[in-house]
C-alpha cells in the first residue's frame, strides 16, 4: 500500500511539475463593442464597406491606412467638413477607422479584433477572398471599430485573406 501511495504522489508531482513548466498559449485580445445607432448609422452612411472611389469624405488617403483615434478633434481631422459628427464618448471608447485598397471587387468583411503581442498592439481585419476571375478594378474596402479606450497612440495593421 505504501508503494501504491508513493507511485501516486510521485504521479501527482510529476503532473505539477509539467503543467507549471509548460506555458499555455493564450490570446489576449479584444473585439470591437456594439456602438449606437447614430454610431452605426453615421458610418454606414458616411463610410461605406466598399467605394469605387477613395474620396467618401474622408480623409484616409489612397492607400492602406489605419487610424486610431482617441478624442473629438482626431475624429474632426480626417471627417468631412460638412456633416455633423455623432457622439461618442473618448473617455470611455477608442474609434479605430481604415481603409484597404485592392485591385478588384469581391472581397467580404468578415470581423475584426485587436490582440497585444510581444509590447505591440495589432488591429487584424478580416476579409473572404473572391472566388474565381473578376473584372480589375482599384476598389476601397473601408472598416471601422469602436472599442472600449485603448492607451495606446500606436497600432499595427494587419490584413488577413482567407
Amino acid at each position: 500500500m505504501k508503494v501504491n501511495l508513493l507511485k501516486a504522489v510521485a504521479l501527482m508531482l510529476s503532473g505539477l511539475i509539467i503543467s507549471c513548466c509548460k506555458p499555455v498559449p493564450v490570446e489576449d485580445c479584444i473585439y470591437p463593442v456594439s456602438p449606437s445607432d447614430e454610431v452605426e448609422a453615421f458610418f454606414t452612411t458616411y463610410l461605406p464597406p466598399i467605394a469605387e472611389s477613395h474620396y467618401t469624405g474622408f480623409d484616409l488617403g489612397e492607400k492602406l491606412s489605419c487610424f486610431l483615434i482617441n478624442s473629438t478633434s482626431e475624429l474632426e481631422e480626417i471627417a468631412p467638413n460638412d456633416v455633423e459628427l455623432p457622439s461618442i464618448d473618448f473617455d470611455r471608447y477608442t474609434l479605430i477607422i481604415g481603409r484597404m485598397p485592392k485591385g478588384s471587387t469581391g472581397y467580404t468583411y468578415k470581423g475584426q479584433k485587436i490582440s497585444f503581442e510581444s509590447g505591440r498592439t495589432v488591429l487584424t481585419v478580416t476579409y473572404e477572398g473572391p472566388d474565381g476571375a473578376l473584372h480589375p478594378t482599384i476598389t476601397y474596402y473601408n472598416f471601422w471599430g469602436l472599442y472600449d479606450k485603448l492607451q495606446d497612440t500606436e497600432i499595427e495593421l494587419n490584413i488577413k485573406i482567407e
